[in-house]
């Protein structure tokens, strides 16, 4: 059965009402004010996420705890023996180097245990991953006379399998799975009970409530008004069919970014003068390393192909590209923006056989402009489309004026790449 928008409607209306009032509330606390988020991005695996964990189990870290999170943490989050954990050969390493040069997120060495973590918030496995790892564990096992138990974790937002791809020759059975909506989440609660130290304890709440973020948890009154409203089979329905659409809605959006964007970078008057002296410059969007994604379909279908593409397939990206034909080299300028990270803006010289050109002078331009090697991070401002595991996309792009807002901004960030090749190109080739 079909649910009418009206249901859909009054639904979503009453939500509102309920997050409007949650915000108030929130406000008289600080908002959305979190020191973690201001500083990095709330999926930053390495230099949020694993230092921060790092830093309450580590003995020795600046929490001056010594062994108080630590060992919360073997037997909250891991849920393993305490064994003789008060003796100080317990040793925590973060991003640890195997001898295949690939780097384990945590290892952790106890008098019984050598254990391994493997933290992914919004990344993808790479191939013999998990199973790499392993052989590291027990490479290293071989120096002790009595071997240590061996245990492998998998820590996702929400206790999700490893790929097939990084499990390589290993059993399912072989490893332990962690979330940070449950294991971690649990053992921050305890470790902010088992200190006094108001400083640490509000640390670790900031922390926490990132975790919350990532992992889609709402607070538990906004839960309880929320389970309120949901009565019956056709509530359930109702709800059923909203977040059904959703990642529709995401990627009408996203069409109409890539398109307006694409509209407006053509009208730009510097084209004119790009193109005097019989350069040519070419105007098109694109899908990374997606051949057969033609942007050139109707409407619905584009729409379509990014909830198929994008949606679903981890790696993909999309975005828009100028090129620029000067003296049988091509400059070409990309912007895009890979899932779950940052909108990138690239320029690559190519030569006339169609390969990429390393070129000293292009290169020192490009750093005196911020760019690192050939591409620079636009993170002001910082804009992601939905896609999957995406924690936060920007919702202000359903705003009419915001939208308008990122699209000049990403306009303007377009037509200084033109600019700088423009004025400078004589020099370059």
């Amino acid at each position: 059965m079909s649910v009418s928008i009206r249901k859909q409607r009054t639904m979503l209306n009453k939500f509102n009402k309920i997050f409007s009032l949650y915000k108030k509330e929130q406000a008289k606390e600080g908002g959305n004010f979190n020191i973690c988020s201001l500083l990095r991005k709330t999926n930053d695996e390495v230099n949020l996420h694993s230092k921060f964990i790092y830093e309450l189990i580590n003995p020795y870290g600046s929490h001056a705890q010594g062994n108080k999170f630590f060992k919360l943490f073997i037997t909250e989050a891991l849920e393993l023996d305490l064994d003789d954990i008060n003796n100080n050969k317990n040793i925590v390493n973060r991003e640890d180097l195997t001898d295949v040069n690939r780097r384990i997120d945590f290892t952790i060495e106890t008098a019984k245990y050598l254990i391994g973590i493997e933290m992914k918030i919004d990344a993808g496995d790479q191939d013999k991953q998990l199973s790499d790892y392993m052989k590291e564990l027990n490479r290293r096992n071989t120096k002790y006379k009595q071997k240590k138990e061996i245990k492998l974790f998998y820590l996702t937002k929400f206790g999700d399998m490893p790929s097939n791809s990084s499990l390589g020759s290993l059993n399912k059975d072989d490893i332990s799975l962690l979330s940070f909506s449950l294991d971690i989440d649990w053992w921050l609660s305890e470790c902010i009970k088992k200190t006094n130290i108001m400083k640490l304890q509000e640390s670790i709440k900031q922390y926490q409530e990132i975790i919350h973020r990532i992992t889609g948890q709402l607070p538990e009154e906004i839960n309880n008004k929320m389970d309120e409203l949901i009565k019956d089979k056709n509530d359930i329905e109702t709800l059923h069919a909203m977040t059904h659409n959703y990642t529709r809605l995401w990627a009408k959006k996203e069409v109409d970014f890539w398109n307006e964007l694409y509209n407006r970078v053509n009208k730009m008057t510097i084209n004119k003068k790009v193109n005097k002296d019989n350069n040519s410059l070419k105007i098109d969007l694109f899908s990374d390393k997606e051949d057969d994604y033609i942007y050139d379909m109707i409407y619905d279908d584009k729409i379509a192909e990014i909830v198929e593409k994008r949606h679903h397939n981890h790696y993909s990206s999309f975005g828009l590209f100028i090129d620029i034909k000067y003296k049988k080299h091509v400059f070409k300028i990309e912007l895009y923006q890979r899932d779950n990270d940052y909108m990138y803006l690239e320029i690559n010289l190519i030569g006339q056989r169609g390969a990429y050109k390393n070129n000293k002078v292009l290169e020192g331009l490009l750093k005196e402009n911020n760019y690192s090697y050939s591409r620079k991070c636009i993170d002001d401002p910082e804009l992601y489309f939905y896609a999957k595991d995406v924690s936060e996309p920007t919702f202000e792009l359903f705003d009419n004026e915001k939208f308008s807002f990122y699209l000049t901004e990403f306009t303007k960030e377009i037509k200084k790449a033109i600019q700088l090749i423009e004025d400078n190109k004589s020099e370059i080739i």
